[in-house]
């Protein structure tokens, strides 16, 4: 019996490639993620800058 079909092996293999597959979605995941929160932060950033300019605006015509 050749030691590459032995049930051992087969089942230490299969549970490799599960655990590949694991790690890969939990790399892609992150990433994900690590993206979805730069998303949110430029779109804070984006809409607290406009409420400076709204402000900033208002408080010019106020002085006028």
């Amino acid at each position: 019996m050749a030691l590459s079909n032995t049930p051992v092996l087969y089942k230490v293999k299969k549970k490799r490639k599960i655990i590949k597959a694991i790690i890969a979605s939990a790399v892609i995941m992150f990433f994900f993620l690590v993206f979805l929160s730069g998303v949110i932060i430029i779109f804070y950033l984006s809409e607290k800058e406009q409420k400076l300019k709204i402000n900033k605006v208002l408080n010019i015509q106020i002085w006028f």
